[in-house]
């Protein structure tokens, strides 16, 4: 769940115990993490402060919380997909990015990692801007004769899915997100502002963009708890590559 989870392992077990998560020096020590200035995405980030560890307790915050979590509940392959993760699958990543706003589209995607290293994907995109076809015209009908139209198509016919083998050079940057050993320093909780440990440009802080899309995803891998990532706009996490690489997932394009 999203919340005070600063590591996985034994940080986590600390926090667990009655204590806030330790000092990121403290635990990068307990884990064998790399050192958080070797990680340049989250090199300069305060990750100890609280806007990266909201209360989810509270009546508001645990509401939007199980909101997203229903969220991946909407990513799901549904039955009879031609392609689908084995049960020795290395990774699994659901990602969800909802239209509101300015943005119309909606996007749902599984993407995993074979057990022999290889990538695959389903994604549904729907695009809620596109207008709704027009019914066929009635036929001639004989006198007395009634004729009932057909129902319109589903969004499924509208926007079909699609699946297979992920994209070469998607596929590239997942193995590399996945390898990065950074990974572990990764706040399962991106905020729309970012507090520094050191003022960049005399800002102590950066801002997400006021048109920025939200990335939902939930990662289970072996050895390690599922866990809900969220990010309030685009990041150079190791994390986000997955998320990212996930929700927009594609195929190589065919030769013509």
């Amino acid at each position: 769940m999203v919340g005070r989870r600063l590591m996985l392992g034994a940080a986590a077990s600390l926090a667990l115990q009655g204590c806030l998560a330790p000092p990121m020096a403290q635990a990068a020590a307990l884990l064998d993490l790399p050192a958080q200035a070797d990680c340049a995405g989250v090199a300069n980030l305060d990750l100890e402060d609280a806007r990266f560890h909201p209360d989810w307790t509270t009546g508001e915050n645990a509401v939007r919380l199980a909101r997203w979590h229903g969220y991946m509940d909407l990513a799901q392959i549904p039955e009879g997909a031609p392609h689908r993760p084995s049960d020795t699958a290395t990774m699994i990543i659901r990602a969800y990015v909802p239209a509101g706003g300015m943005w119309p589209i909606e996007d749902r995607a599984v993407v995993w990692r074979e057990v022999d290293g290889g990538w695959w994907f389903w994604r549904w995109r729907i695009d809620y801007r596109a207008p709704s076809p027009m019914p066929p015209p009635p036929p001639l009908l004989e006198p007395g004769a009634t004729w009932t139209p057909p129902p319109p198509p589903t969004l499924e016919q509208r926007f079909p899915p699609t699946t297979g083998r992920l994209a070469t050079d998607l596929a590239a940057q997942m193995e590399a997100a996945f390898n990065d050993a950074c990974r572990a320093l990764d706040p399962d909780y991106f905020p729309s502002e970012q507090p520094f440990l050191r003022p960049v440009d005399r800002q102590e802080s950066a801002l997400c963009p006021a048109d920025s899309s939200i990335f939902f995803a939930e990662i289970a891998e072996v050895g390690r708890p599922t866990q809900l990532y969220v990010a309030a706009c685009q990041n150079n996490l190791p994390t986000f590559q997955l998320m990212q690489g996930a929700t927009y997932a594609r195929a190589d394009e065919a030769p013509e």
